[in-house]
């Protein structure tokens, strides 16, 4: 969540992830991460980190250096919450 340049969507897929969908909130942002970044296994998508709506359920939620831009990052851990599988883990 927060992908930005689209980087560590690659990072997450090469470590061992079955498939990585990488969210950011700027359309301009994606389509620049999709555009360098495009891997199979690798979704880019626009949305909002505060909602994570209409995702999941996910085995991992990673947000680095996105937390504190959020207007209310409270949202965002219950947003979460919300679509991480029974065992998920988030990693902020």
């Amino acid at each position: 969540v927060g992908t930005g340049p689209g980087y560590g969507a690659v990072i997450l897929r090469a470590a061992g992830a079955a498939s990585v969908t990488a969210i950011d909130f700027d359309a301009a942002t994606v389509a620049a991460a999709q555009k360098r970044y495009a891997r199979p296994g690798i979704t880019y998508a626009v949305g909002d980190a505060e909602a994570l709506a209409g995702l999941g359920p996910f085995d991992l939620v990673c947000s680095f250096e996105n937390v504190e831009h959020l207007p209310h990052p409270e949202r965002f851990v219950t947003a979460a919450a919300r679509v991480l599988a029974p065992d998920g883990a988030l990693l902020c």
